[in-house]
């Protein structure tokens, strides 16, 4: 299958074209793939560290994955190139579109989908050498003691007495493979992996890396987590402090000097191997805690470059630098860990991403550059009239499915549920919310006849596809985050920005959306808060109508939430209306009556007043289930007819 960007013209205008296209409200996708095609080429071939912005669906995955990199020495400086992806189903599928097309391509697979023994396989046959499962043994290893792969496999294979059943283990000799490619003994277009393998060395030195989507270099501490390795480290170099608790409340706000510091050495490799509470972070994290600095909103940071151990006793390693980043609150609990790759050595670093938070990119790929193939109105003008994506807004709230007020929020997406269907019919049956309240809304689904729902929540939503040929969705409120949240990244960008509600002297940002910051850098705040809640509503708005080529390709995504920008939202829809019991035998008892009824029949039946069932059918004439025959009833009184009751009122 030919790729539907035309690579071979790129050459003959790749000098003359600029990163931003001028105004022209009527461009095509041909047009917007052209201009990305020649971004991407011009910052590889100028060896640029810089993340493009592009509407989503618009084929960023399926330019890098289906392009004959190999053809273009003096574009990738004859270097790999690797296409990353955020996870290994996103890896899967662009690497299926590489095979489908005339480029080639490499798959590199982690340890649980390339070693069976990692992965389990043979828990049941083979003991690891402490007495737990194999599958046990590497995540203990490689997840809470941050051992590299090989090198919890080597270990592995020295301390039992028997032969591996994964021997030759496909997980390194896949290493090889990459080997003769960067030493020019194979050609490969592409080379595929998850985001996590960035960190690894023999990625990034010389490589061109594309980021599709952007990475996550954060470590996921707990208290214990951090504790526990440090307290060991600390004991094994005989510092001048025994325990983690020691490090944070004697020295982090005491200013040290070069001499103390000098004390906290490297131990030795047998430290890193032999016991069971270490961490290769360990080292590194210490001296970034002794690093640490008091920033905005009583946050302390420290920052350190470090070196990772040498690990393998038979082989000298690459170097491997990263720089840790910890944050501390005023109470000494660790907020943040961050331990990001050093890129420098990497021959240019390419960002992919619809909806990019400038700040957090620069955080995890070291200060890269950002740039926008299109404006906000040739992105909007695109969405509509290429791309036939259509997004209505219901209400205006945020409708987050909270437990506060949960009973009301789950009539009223039950009600939304009902109505689409009625709506729609079977092209109703997809939608996407947060994980906490996922089997509750796919359950609703199942409750207005949706056989086999299509959901997913927030988080999953990016680079998978899904809901491509879905023609009617429903997005569900939104993720807000918290003010701790973004007073972390505040002080680990090192700005200055509060909480409105937490100045002495507000300034009032209207654009904020109800979370507002002040300060010199609340855009930086406002941004970070885009980041966690408008976004994951566009992106996952951006799963429908991936086909922009196709005319006949296109959908409708009903969002119930408020925080999209204005011009995401193409026609807002008033909230639904939940009736209440009352109500509803009210307009039952109409339901099943022949030939319908007055006002006044109704109060007759029931144990209302005749003015509240006039108020309740004249509040929703017009709708299409309630229909009014004027003066048709005793004493020339309406005559009201119900063909359905429904759960609740919306007018779709």
């Amino acid at each position: 299958m030919a790729p539907y960007f035309s690579n071979m013209s790129i050459r003959n205008t790749l000098v003359d074209r600029h990163f931003s296209v001028e105004q022209n409200s009527d461009i095509s996708t041909e047009d917007i793939r052209e201009q990305l095609s020649d971004a991407v080429f011009k910052s590889i071939e100028e060896q640029q560290n810089v993340v493009h912005q592009a509407p989503t669906s618009i084929g960023k995955t399926h330019l890098i994955a289906t392009t004959q990199w190999s053809q273009y020495d003096e574009i990738t400086g004859d270097q790999p190139v690797f296409h990353l992806l955020p996870t290994r189903k996103a890896r899967d599928e662009a690497y299926q579109l590489n095979q489908q097309s005339d480029a080639t391509g490499l798959k590199l697979r982690g340890r649980q989908d390339a070693c069976g023994l990692a992965a389990g396989e043979y828990d049941n046959d083979i003991d690891a050498p402490d007495g737990s499962t194999p599958s046990k043994w590497f995540e203990k290893k490689c997840d809470q003691q941050g051992w590299p792969f090989s090198i919890a496999h080597l270990e592995f294979d020295q301390r039992i007495h028997r032969q591996l059943p994964c021997r030759p283990c496909d997980a390194i000799q896949q290493w090889d493979e990459l080997k003769k490619i960067n030493q020019g003994e194979s050609e490969t277009d592409v080379i595929f992996a998850t985001h996590d393998f960035a960190r690894s060395p023999k990625v990034h030195q010389d490589a061109n890396l594309v980021f599709d989507e952007r990475p996550d270099f954060k470590q996921d501490f707990d208290v214990d987590d951090i504790r526990v390795p440090i307290t060991s480290y600390l004991k094994a170099i005989d510092a001048p402090v025994e325990d983690y608790e020691s490090l944070i409340s004697n020295y982090l706000r005491e200013p040290q000097n070069q001499s103390f510091r000098r004390k906290f050495d490297r131990p030795d490799r047998e430290w890193f191997i032999e016991k069971e509470n270490s961490h290769v972070l360990a080292p590194g994290i210490a001296q970034a805690i002794l690093s640490a600095e008091e920033r905005a909103n009583d946050r302390w940071v420290g920052e350190v470059w470090y070196q990772y151990p040498n690990l393998n006793p038979y082989t000298e390693s690459l170097q491997y630098p990263v720089q840790i980043s910890v944050v501390f609150d005023e109470k000494n609990n660790l907020r943040k860990s961050y331990s990001v790759p050093k890129f420098a050595e990497a021959r240019s670093v390419i960002g992919l991403d619809a909806h990019p938070a400038k700040s957090k990119w620069k955080i995890n790929l070291n200060n890269i550059e950002s740039n926008s193939i299109l404006t906000a109105k040739e992105t909007q003008n695109w969405r509509k009239e290429e791309r036939n994506l259509r997004i209505y807004q219901i209400g205006n709230n945020k409708h987050t499915w909270t437990v506060q007020g949960y009973e009301r929020a789950e009539n009223k997406v039950d009600a939304l549920c009902s109505e689409l269907r009625e709506k729609h019919g079977e092209q109703f049956r997809s939608g996407i919310i947060s994980k906490k309240y996922e089997l509750d809304f796919k359950k609703l689904l199942e409750e207005n006849g949706v056989n086999e729902p299509l959901v997913t929540h927030y988080g999953m939503e990016e680079s998978v596809n899904e809901f491509e040929d879905e023609e009617v969705g429903l997005v569900l409120g939104c993720i807000s985050p918290n003010d701790d949240d973004i007073k972390d990244w505040i002080a680990l960008l090192d700005k200055e920005a509060k909480p409105l509600r937490e100045a002495d002297n507000p300034e009032l940002n209207p654009s904020s959306g109800g979370q507002i910051w002040v300060g010199s850098n609340r855009d930086i705040a406002h941004e970070l808060i885009f980041d966690i809640r408008e976004r994951h509503v566009l992106q996952a708005v951006g799963r429908f109508a991936r086909s922009p080529s196709d005319f006949d390709d296109g959908a409708t995504v009903y969002v119930f939430t408020n925080v999209l920008p204005d011009q995401w939202v193409d026609r807002e829809i008033a909230d639904v209306d939940i009736l209440t019991e009352k109500q509803l035998e009210m307009l039952e008892i109409i339901a099943d009556s022949e030939d319908g009824m007055t006002a006044s029949e109704v109060a007759d039946e029931i144990d209302v007043t005749e003015r509240y069932v006039y108020d309740l059918v004249e509040h929703h004439r017009g709708t299409e289930w309630l229909n009014v025959i004027e003066g048709a009833g005793s004493y020339n009184a309406d005559v009201f007819e119900v063909d359905r009751v429904p759960k609740g009122v919306i007018e779709l």
